[in-house]
């Protein structure tokens, strides 16, 4: 008999969980925006390990809106869900609190868009990019800054879309200042392992272009330029903005080489699942040829 029981509350345990649904794409996406990616608590920056939690709980009848998401690391993650009221130690995060610590980052962030997190290793100026007006198109400058003494590697950025009137294929992305490391010799051009430009259908069915950086250097500052090619008149009055977030990063490089029989090998590991469309790779022909 009891084993009738323990199976009976597996089958409600399984159901119960099964009625919980998580927070859709477009809800965390929005909530890792609006975080950049930093926790809302202690503004550590989180990169891929950003948990999207439920303010009030989906058991407690928490709902799957932005308004009761908020960004934290895996640590305050772990200290917001894993309370044991049977044995209180410290104090458990409330739901004001939680709420308070949300929407003082969600305002910090909101009001300075052109700064990077007191805490992110990477800073990308600028923060949002307005893609032009009218006949006025895009053509300015970016940096993307290694503000650490380490190397960092495979360092994934996602530039997204606010606009339905500019493509992936109008936006036109040069590095100012190349650099060897991986380079791999093709007769009289260089391949760099370095910087890849794809262009990708997201988790959310959007198309978004991923720059993934191979690794900077310590304190490097690499210089881009982006422009919008496109001949399209974009609408006046309305926004067309493109906001560079940095999705990833690790402190381990991938593989990059060549194998013996000559085939060219580079690795690398996007940071969601996206559909790739298009990869472009960097190519500069070597000095006098």
């Amino acid at each position: 008999m009891s084993g009738v029981i323990k199976k009976l509350h597996k089958i409600i345990k399984d159901n119960t969980i099964c009625k919980y649904m998580p927070f859709s794409p477009d809800v965390k996406e929005k909530a890792l925006i609006k975080s950049k990616r930093s926790c809302c608590v202690c503004n550590e920056f989180c990169g891929l390990y950003s948990y999207v939690h439920h303010i009030i709980q989906e058991a407690d009848g928490g709902p799957n809106t932005i308004e009761n998401a908020i960004v934290l690391c895996d640590r305050c993650h772990g200290e917001a869900g894993r309370y044991n009221v049977h044995h209180p130690l410290g104090n458990k995060y409330s739901i004001d609190e939680l709420k308070k610590h949300r929407n003082e980052w969600w305002e910090w962030c909101k009001t300075n868009p052109l700064v990077p997190p007191p805490k992110h290793p990477i800073s990308i100026k600028p923060f949002t990019i307005d893609l032009g007006s009218g006949k006025w198109k895009v053509d300015r400058a970016i940096q993307i800054h290694n503000r650490t003494n380490e190397m960092l590697y495979q360092v994934w950025i996602k530039f997204i879309f606010d606009t339905i009137e500019v493509h992936p294929n109008d936006i036109e992305i040069k590095i100012l200042s190349l650099r060897d490391q991986f380079d791999l010799d093709a007769g009289n051009i260089l391949i760099s392992g370095n910087i890849f430009q794809m262009i990708a259908t997201d988790e959310r069915g959007n198309d978004a272009i991923y720059l993934q950086l191979s690794l900077i250097n310590p304190n490097e500052v690499i210089s881009m330029r982006l422009k919008n090619k496109s001949n399209k008149k974009l609408s006046s009055g309305k926004t067309h903005i493109l906001y560079p977030v940095i999705m990833s990063f690790s402190n381990e490089p991938e593989y990059t080489g060549t194998s013996d029989n000559g085939e060219v090998q580079i690795n690398f590991t996007p940071p969601e699942n996206i559909i790739l469309k298009a990869i472009r790779v960097l190519l500069k022909r070597k000095e006098n040829i």
